[in-house]
């Protein structure tokens, strides 16, 4: 019908010149004038097209409900088990920093470990010996970012955690 036209905008676009919903329809849209509702549907795909588009929609899907390999590497090492990170794995995170998109998801998780409570000892512990191993193993860069948050690591120098009567903040188990 006349009041059906193909368009790549979704069905929920706000006109902000008019505040009102564009792209559903309604009696009103007889009306022609420039602000008036059209019922939008997405222009004919082919068939390839779709596939790939399905294909990129369920990746999105997969890294936001469980995140990218780099992430799934830094929670394994960064967790608050009661064992420590492998050193392959670590390795791996050191080489993750060689790549400029990786480097930054690597030192804000390192960082933010470093922030944490005393009561998540193991982390912070974890995020030291990361940041250790990233120092001697990754990018050259990982050292001045270091030097950037020494303040931060020398704040963990009278870290204390205590468990009944055991120090556990001096990285004891």
């Amino acid at each position: 019908s006349a009041d059906v036209q193909y368009c790549d905008r979704p069905k929920s676009v706000i006109d902000k010149s008019s505040a009102r919903p564009r792209g559903l329809w309604s009696p009103a849209a007889g009306d022609r004038r420039r602000d008036a509702p059209v019922l939008c549907k997405p222009a004919p795909v082919s068939r390839m097209n779709y596939v790939s588009s399905l294909k990129d929609a369920a990746e999105r899907a997969r890294v936001t409900a469980r995140g990218t390999e780099v992430e799934k590497r830094l929670l394994e090492a960064l967790s608050g088990e009661n064992w420590g990170a492998s050193s392959s794995l670590m390795n791996q995170i050191a080489n993750d920093t060689y790549d400029y998109e990786k480097y930054g998801v690597v030192m804000k998780a390192l960082w933010s470990a470093l922030d944490n409570q005393a009561s998540n000892w193991r982390k912070v512990f974890k995020g030291l010996s990361l940041l250790e191993h990233i120092i001697k193993n990754g990018n050259e860069r990982s050292v001045e970012d270091a030097r950037d948050h020494m303040h931060k690591i020398r704040s963990l120098t009278d870290f204390n955690f205590y468990e009944g009567t055991i120090d556990r903040g001096n990285g004891g188990e």
